[in-house]
């Protein structure tokens, strides 16, 4: 079945190629006339997506990219770019509940399973001040960089070029230089001076 795109009669930042619409899976909705969809030429999903951009939302996806079945939930304001051929294998949740964004670069790996959250979806606050102590913090990840499945990573992570994150691993707000290995709950960086190819 084709990918179904509904969108509001005034919506004119929507860039999606034909055939990416006819030859997938899946559903996209933008609630907002203000949001921008761009999606490269060349991309493909292995499965059904579901994509869901809010007013003034923001998601643009590089040319042949692999986006298995990718979740993304973009509220008011935010904003999520992917990379270039970076591959989504399998189920990938991407949400962007505030105005903190997502970064993904080119040329990254992503297994099944993995979360992004650059937000924790409710506040905490103080109960003295009312002061929020949970602020959304936007994601970053760098070129070349290969995240293992069922790994989590949470508002304010920086994740460094070439750099690979561990199944399982949950990242908060790390700041990873490049060609770092990142493992464990929480994670932390365990080897630097590392790379990765995929082949053996």
């Amino acid at each position: 079945m084709p990918v179904t795109l509904t969108s509001p009669r005034d919506a004119t930042n929507i860039e999606v190629p034909p055939d990416f619409l006819d030859n997938n899976d899946g559903r996209i909705l933008i609630r907002g006339a203000d949001a921008r969809l761009k999606i490269g030429a060349g991309c493909r999903a292995g499965r059904a997506i579901d994509l869901s951009l809010g007013p003034g939302a923001v998601l643009e996806i590089g040319e042949n990219c692999r986006l298995g079945y990718l979740l993304v939930h973009i509220a008011t304001d935010a904003t999520i770019r992917i990379g270039r051929n970076t591959t989504f294998n399998g189920a990938v949740r991407l949400y962007a509940h505030e105005s903190a964004g997502i970064d993904i670069a080119e040329n990254c790996l992503v297994a099944s399973e993995v979360t992004m959250m650059a937000s924790d979806m409710h506040a905490i606050l103080d109960c003295q001040t009312n002061q929020r102590l949970n602020p959304a913090k936007p994601i970053h990840i760098g070129s070349h960089v290969w995240i293992g499945s069922h790994a989590t990573i949470l508002k304010g992570a920086t994740i460094g070029p070439d750099s690979v994150i561990a199944l399982g691993s949950i990242v908060g707000a790390l700041n990873a230089p490049a060609n770092s290995l990142i493992a464990g709950t929480p994670a932390r960086i365990t080897r630097s001076g590392i790379t990765w190819r995929n082949t053996l």
